[in-house]
């Protein structure tokens, strides 16, 4: 018991005492060839689809990221919890989370703290701080809707994922310790810009300290049991509930293996039992024998087959290729997991297969899944091996019956995008119209790996940091698989004066290219100088 309060108050302190986490996410640091955040990305990819394991590692990371070890948070089940909850999302068995959700969260437990007010959040900063996470974990962040009818595409869902919330509460409470745009309300603000640099950096410090000393239990009068039950509501509110059930213990029946098949050993199981019910209790005669059976085949027809004459499942031939030094070839042995979408698909009177695991053929590196959920929308995933180091997915795609799909090594593979400028201004005299500007008419987007498509146009949309998208979303089309040019955000393309962030699609796949952020200023002035 003594172990898992001190393991509860840890896991409640070390997220506001690490020092492993972004401090400013308003404005994302320097890029490096491969960033701390792309195993992050990577593991997003494939748990799209359900894969367990790397579901298990994006929970993992969530606690290594804030100095929390992974065998205390396994020990605690608090990994298992978070990924229980979000390979049940998955499979339609968890409703979304919600940004209020995120804010109860995060408010309930600087309560139990007895921190300040200004300690607590709203949903408008939860709001914003997403759309600033979604420039460093864009695989993770960003909406997986297609572009609508009026040619716009969301930047964010209005319901978040179990691991998404997690996540981006975890991270509220590391900013409210250090991140001066998130320690001060707007008003406050407004006051601070009329003070020396020095005299705000003090202000600042002195909140900083002052959650530490709370965490330190310098001033707070929370009881030990107090930041238990706190660690253990703090995703509660997430409506991540406690859980003895293994992630990794999904029911074998919606698992599919490369012949094709799917739930005819779960439903044979069930007829046997309802069924047989009565058979067993007495001596078997023949007829009762074939009475069992028929059942059996009733129940599982169309699934596992059960004679010559049962129906077929509609099938989808699943390719995986690998482009190596601009050559396009097989992919064999890709390891690969998928899911039928939720509200996507529709079977009909027929039992589904919704969730396949299998390998694609040695030579052809093809793979045929057969499913009642064809036509209908599916998210496939290949995992990363010696063929291909970073795994890819397809995104929240539609598989025709009859058709054929293909899967790229990297193609939906998240870059670090870097602009050539981060910030421009355009200031206006109204007295006579002139303009005063530094803004160029496009700037250069840079991609740390080969992840732009040159073959067809990219999908470019441009937020606020609200959210809002301020036009319809652009095809640009790359000068190489590293380098693009777009239109400067609210200069000579859409955008706001204020903050904007971009982010890349594939248009093909509908797969994140990555993220970045533009600050955009447009002022007025009159007479001779700004106002």
């Amino acid at each position: 018991m003594t172990n898992r309060i001190l393991g509860g108050v840890f896991l409640a302190c070390t997220i506001l005492l690490s020092p492993n986490l972004p401090a400013q996410t308003s404005s994302p640091s320097q890029h490096v060839s491969r960033s701390p955040y792309a195993d992050v990305n990577d593991a997003a990819v494939l748990s799209r689809s359900a894969n367990v394991p790397a579901t298990n590692q994006l929970s993992r990371a969530l606690f290594t990221s804030v100095g929390v070890p992974s065998e205390l948070t396994e020990a605690l089940g608090y990994t298992n919890r978070i990924s229980s909850a979000e390979v049940a999302y998955r499979h339609g068995n968890h409703a979304a989370v919600h940004e209020a959700d995120v804010t109860r969260s995060v408010n309930n437990l600087m309560s139990t703290l007895g921190a300040p007010t200004w300690a607590h959040t709203t949903d408008a900063e939860v709001r914003k701080l997403r759309m600033h996470m979604l420039v460093l974990y864009p695989q993770m962040m960003v909406s997986e809707k297609g572009i609508d009818s009026q040619g716009k595409q969301e930047a964010v869902s209005s319901g978040l994922r179990p691991m998404e919330a997690a996540y981006l509460a975890t991270t509220m409470l590391y900013q409210k310790a250090y991140n001066g745009e998130y320690q001060f309300s707007d008003a406050e603000k407004a006051e601070n810009k009329k003070l020396s640099a020095q005299a705000v950096a003090a202000k600042q410090a002195e909140r900083t300290q002052s959650i530490v000393d709370l965490v330190h239990g310098k001033t707070q009068t929370a009881s030990v049991t107090d930041l238990l039950a706190a660690a253990d509501r703090m995703f509660t509110d997430l409506n991540i509930p406690s859980s003895d059930v293994s992630a990794t213990h999904i029911p074998s029946g919606l698992v599919t293996h490369e012949n094709g098949s799917g739930q005819a050993p779960a439903i044979i199981v069930v007829a046997l039992g309802v069924c047989g019910a009565f058979g067993f209790r007495k001596r078997l005669r023949p007829g009762m024998l074939l009475l069992i059976l028929g059942c059996v085949c009733t129940l599982a027809i169309g699934l596992s087959g059960c004679g010559s004459g049962s129906p077929s499942a509609p099938y989808n031939v699943i390719t995986t290729e690998v482009t190596v030094n601009g050559v396009t070839q097989a992919w064999p042995n890709a390891s690969l997991n998928g899911y039928a979408v939720p509200g996507e698909y529709n079977c009909g009177s027929n039992s589904c297969v919704t969730q396949f695991a299998g390998t694609t053929n040695s030579s052809t590196a093809q793979y045929d899944l057969e499913s009642w959920a064809i036509p209908g929308g599916w998210e496939i995933s290949a995992a990363a091996d010696s063929t291909c180091a970073r795994g890819t997915s397809t995104g929240d795609i539609t598989l025709n019956a009859s058709g054929s799909t293909t899967l790229v090594c990297g193609l939906t593979n998240a870059a670090n995008i870097t602009p050539s400028l981060n910030s421009c201004y355009k200031q206006i005299n109204t007295s006579n119209n002139a303009v005063t500007t530094n803004c160029p008419l496009d700037i250069t987007l840079s991609a740390n790996v080969a992840t732009f498509p040159t073959a067809y146009a990219m999908s470019v949309g441009s937020y606020s940091d609200t959210g809002a998208s301020s036009g319809s979303a652009a095809s640009i089309t790359a000068g190489s698989t590293t380098s693009a040019s777009i239109g400067t955000p609210g200069f000579n393309a859409t955008g706001v004066s204020g903050v904007n962030i971009v982010v890349l699609r594939d248009s093909v796949s509908n797969g994140v290219l990555g993220a970045t952020s533009f600050i955009y200023t447009l002022s007025f002035y009159s007479g001779t100088g700004p106002r």
